[in-house]
């Protein structure tokens, strides 16, 4: 486990947050305990041999594809208010849902 989270970390880690920390120690020292954990797995990480792999740069060569800007008919409103049982000065009118 690694020594390097303590109390005093989480009560900077907290200010910094703006959070609250409990008042329970029981709870810190889970929190010290999993956040060491989680430094502990990058320590782990750093084991890795990388060498000859290039960095990863970016997510993807994948390119934001637009749509062109396109004016359509949408003449179907009328067909719509059609089929609506009441309408009024040219909206849908329903029945009131408080009374």
């Amino acid at each position: 486990m690694s020594e390097r989270i303590n109390e005093e970390t989480i009560e900077h880690l907290a200010a910094l947050a703006r959070i609250e920390l409990e008042k329970d120690s029981r709870k810190n020292k889970k929190l010290i305990s999993d956040l060491s954990s989680i430094l502990d797995y990058f320590e782990d990480l750093n084991t890795v041999d990388t060498e000859g792999i290039p960095p990863a740069v970016g997510g993807s060569f994948v390119k934001d594809a637009y749509r062109k800007d396109e004016v359509k008919d949408v003449s179907k409103e009328s067909l719509l208010k059609g089929q609506f049982p009441n309408s009024e000065n040219g909206f849908l009118k329903i029945p009131p849902v408080f009374e």
